[in-house]
């Protein structure tokens, strides 16, 4: 499996972000003859600690939660998130939003974060937060993520670790609508609410 890689000489530039009082990082990545761009978001707590969050958002997600970075911080926790490959702040022309073909690609965006917080952030104590597939992501990261033994507490926000279907769906629709994901991977199942959505968007009620 490919694992990112993280520039130990470089110099990285935290800029203002779209969010009053953080900061935010691009990190470039290996992505075959290209590279991928993810972006961290933080915002420091005032005590000397060497302790931090990071926080993965879910499908169709990206970091905006302030109130979550206010708590961290209260409890001395410098405060961190991840925009994955194609969400949020990460997704660049010409990308499929919100689009991977394996969860385990996101392993590398986490390698490269978690990297990124020992080698320069001086975080020596981490707690992963994720919520909804981030949670997925979370868990599975525990697991079996390259630096998984860096990994000191997780935290999960209404997880997504099961399709919650009855037993003959689990038994006859999942194992179709995986064949379909495999064989069509564009194709749009119909369905799903866009009320989450609408309600963290700008342009209609978030």
């Amino acid at each position: 499996m490919q694992t990112a890689s993280i520039d130990k000489t470089g110099a990285f530039e935290w800029r203002d972000d779209i969010l009053a009082g953080f900061e935010q990082l691009s990190l470039q990545l290996p992505n075959g003859q290209d590279s991928i761009e993810i972006v961290l978001v933080r915002r420091r707590c005032n005590e000397a600690t060497k302790a931090a969050a990071l926080y993965i958002h879910g499908f169709i997600d990206y970091f905006f939660q302030i109130h979550l970075a206010d708590f961290y911080n209260e409890q001395n926790l410098h405060f961190y998130a991840l925009d994955l490959r194609r969400h949020g702040r990460s997704l660049q022309p010409g990308q499929r939003a919100n689009f991977t073909r394996n969860v385990d690609e996101y392993f590398l965006d986490l390698d490269a974060a978690i990297a990124h917080l020992q080698t320069y952030e001086d975080v020596d104590w981490l707690l992963l937060n994720g919520h909804s597939t981030g949670g997925l992501l979370a868990v599975l990261y525990g697991h079996r993520g390259l630096y998984r033994k860096s990994v000191n507490a997780i935290f999960l926000n209404s997880p997504f670790l099961d399709m919650n279907v009855p037993a003959w769906q689990a038994h006859l629709l999942l194992p179709m609508l995986s064949w379909l994901g495999s064989a069509f991977p564009y194709l749009r199942y119909p369905g799903i609410s866009p009320v989450y959505a609408e309600s963290i968007h700008a342009d209609y009620h978030g």
